[in-house]
């Protein structure tokens, strides 16, 4: 009864930092959003830099494959369905894109998207580094918020 205690406990604490990962993920997009609007002047800019990063992170799978992989429900955010280590990944790469685009003044979509595509590849590496392959989908149930 007690170690049934405990795993709940372990769960709830799990699912808050997942909670609060995915509201930090929110503020760096919003961040991201707007410098690229700064910079580029144009609204569909942040959609196509943030497709070409999560394909980067994920190995060459885009946003789409990916949500069909973790069969996210049509009109979900694929971010609901990441596991927290991922979207702390997501969320590392781009406030290195944020910053890295303000330190480096870089004005263009083109020179953005580089940027924000080699955060997300190098945020792969270390991950892959330490054993965590992130786009892999598992075998046993899959998380839902």
């Amino acid at each position: 009864m007690q170690t049934r205690r405990l795993e709940r406990i372990e769960q709830r604490l799990l699912e808050i930092d997942r909670v609060r990962a995915r509201a930090k993920l929110v503020e760096s997009e919003k961040e991201l959003s707007a410098v690229i609007f700064e910079r580029v002047g144009n609204e569909l800019s942040f959609a196509r830099i943030r497709s070409k990063g999560d394909k980067a992170l994920f190995g060459g799978v885009n946003t789409q494959q990916m949500k069909e992989r973790l069969e996210v429900p049509e009109g979900r955010p694929l971010a609901d369905f990441l596991p927290t280590v991922t979207i702390k990944a997501k969320d590392f790469a781009n406030e290195m894109t944020v910053h890295n685009t303000k330190e480096r003044d870089l004005r263009s979509e083109g020179s953005i998207t580089v940027e924000h595509v080699e955060n997300n590849k190098q945020v792969r590496e270390a991950m892959r580094v330490r054993g965590i392959v992130p786009g892999r989908v598992r075998t046993r149930a899959r998380r839902q918020p």
